[in-house]
């Protein structure tokens, strides 16, 4: 489990450098320094998605289906959504979203986890190969945002499946 010292470091870390170079305020998300821990907890800059889901989804919040390189990248950022949504602010959850690095050309074992900052972003991390990948602004309003959805019955011919 990340430690509560190093979460607050990374998110604050993270916010400041956000707030000096600015929200991805075009159309696009934009690549911002992130921190890293490296084997002495000397900080080490790697690139780190700032982004607001709204520019990747269609007017409507659908997802775009039309661009399967933009509809894989949308669904990762939504599938940390609907883990970090329900979160209250500091706190955190390991997800079951891999992490994608590949440090020494070999896939990082860990899975993601998610924070949700006191600012209200979503920053997504691995615990693991010590990566920050995404921090996420602007998520409120999608339909990810209260968490997974709740169970429904399945129905067939206007019967309960048993």
């Amino acid at each position: 489990m990340i430690g509560k010292e190093l979460g607050e470091l990374v998110v604050l870390v993270v916010r400041e450098r956000v707030e000096r170079e600015g929200r991805g305020a075009g159309r696009h998300s934009r690549t911002l320094p992130s921190v890293r821990y490296g084997r002495n907890r000397d900080l080490v800059d790697e690139g780190m998605l700032v982004v607001d889901p709204w520019h990747w989804l269609k007017e409507n919040g659908a997802l775009p289906i039309d661009d399967p390189r933009l509809y894989r990248r949308v669904l990762r950022i939504a599938r940390f959504i609907e883990y970090a949504g329900p979160l209250e602010r500091n706190e955190t959850r390991e997800t079951l979203v891999e992490c994608k690095r590949r440090p020494r050309g070999k896939a990082c074992p860990g899975l993601m986890w998610v924070v949700k900052t006191d600012d209200d972003g979503i920053l997504s991390h691995c615990i693991v190969c010590k990566t920050d990948e995404a921090l996420i602004h602007n998520w409120q309003k999608t339909e990810w945002a209260d968490g997974m959805m709740e169970p429904v019955p399945v129905m067939l011919a206007g019967e309960p499946l048993h």
